[in-house]
């Protein structure tokens, strides 16, 4: 079992078939999982990248390196290591949320989801566009364009 979190969203959603999108897209997330599989990925990342950088100062040539260079040299790996996993976290995490809008549009129809997407834009709690380099490396949800593509695509 999970917990679903709704967001100010449903304030604002007055029709039942909007209302039963976004819970089928909500359940979606649940039942594929998506939150156990982030954080795996994060942590299997997460251990791999810490495991790389200690062999990498453990084989430096110099072994004379103070506390504070090796402090600092593992400062700025790790900033660098999570900056550089930035696009692969929130690419896996817009591919969820196609799969999520699939899922729904399975149980709710086609129509109706992108009827509730367009709501949820029209209510700008959807974002019309990103440039690129903003959306590969910053946004975690995919932007209202893409998913709508991506549905009638499907």
């Amino acid at each position: 079992a999970g917990t679903l979190i709704l967001s100010k969203a449903c304030r604002i959603l007055s029709e039942q078939s909007c209302i039963s999108a976004l819970l089928n897209h909500e359940v979606a997330h649940l039942t594929q999982r998506h939150s156990l599989k982030y954080e795996a990925l994060k942590w299997f990342s997460t251990v791999l990248f810490i495991m790389l950088m200690m062999g990498l100062i453990d084989l430096s040539p110099d072994k004379t390196l103070s506390g504070m260079s090796l402090f600092f040299i593992f400062f700025i790996m790790i900033s660098l290591g999570y900056f550089l996993s930035l696009p692969v976290y929130h690419g896996v995490r817009r591919f969820f949320e196609f799969e999520a809008d699939r899922i729904a549009c399975l149980e709710v129809g086609k129509e109706q989801y992108v009827k509730f997407l367009f709501f949820l834009q029209a209510h700008n709690q959807l974002s019309d566009s990103f440039p690129h380099y903003f959306e590969w490396i910053f946004a975690t949800h995919p932007c209202f364009q893409k998913r709508v593509a991506n549905i009638w695509q499907s």
